[in-house]
């Protein structure tokens, strides 16, 4: 493991009462197929199904939102998808904020009981501060129960202002291999939860880190 990340998480530790849970880490599923979903979901306490990837028909997602799973049900491009899983009532799911279906998938989740996660992704750049804060304001604005703010970090700076707007309504971290430290640090700061990868080769994000890796800087931080 990356001595460098250690050192970085370090900084941000939580108080000991504060710890985060493997209940807090979603693990980011694009497997193809129902099987290989099912399959990849039995040892997941908390897992998102990327629906997009998946290629799953509307019986299949209902059987897969049917397993009893917490469940987020993300399609980027495929309002279809999506609509499907908030009719199996899923638990959660991700809309993007500039999504052209945004706010007809929002109104349905709402009728169904689903929370809604209204994203924002920057694969470029990290915003200033001042945008992040509008662009936080803006997913709540549109119907979000959680804000999630993801943005490309190129240096210390960008992680701090990302990291700043960490709180439990707000799940917020830096993409990209300089930043995977924020998706740890995001938990010690009151993010609700933080995604990780399946497997190594998995990864569905730039610097995502794998369920196991995360685990094991737990542990080397004795936490």
């Amino acid at each position: 493991m990356n001595q460098t990340l250690i050192q970085k998480l370090e900084r941000y530790l939580p108080p000991k009462h504060a710890l985060p849970i493997s209940e807090s880490i979603c693990v980011s599923i694009a497997e193809k197929g129902y099987h290989r979903c099912a399959a990849a979901l039995q040892n997941a306490v908390f897992a998102e199904i990327r629906l997009g990837k998946a290629g799953l028909d509307e019986l299949e997602i209902r059987r897969l939102f049917s397993l009893g799973k917490k469940l987020i049900a993300t399609s980027r491009t495929n309002k279809v998808l999506l609509a499907h899983a908030v009719l199996c009532h899923a638990p959660l799911i991700d809309v993007e904020i500039d999504a052209c279906h945004r706010n007809q998938l929002i109104t349905a989740a709402k009728k169904q009981g689903s929370k809604v996660i209204v994203s924002h992704h920057d694969y470029e750049k990290t915003p200033s501060k001042s945008e992040l804060a509008e662009i936080k304001k803006q997913c709540f604005d549109a119907g979000g129960d959680i804000a999630k703010i993801a943005c490309m970090a190129h240096t210390d700076e960008d992680c701090d202002a990302l990291l700043s707007f960490a709180d439990p309504s707000t799940v917020v971290f830096g993409m990209g291999d300089f930043a995977s430290h924020t998706r740890i640090a995001s938990l010690f700061l009151g993010s609700p939860f933080a995604y990780a990868a399946l497997d190594c080769g998995k990864e569905t994000a730039p610097g995502q880190l794998t369920k196991a890796q995360i685990g094991e800087i737990l542990a080397r931080l004795s936490l």
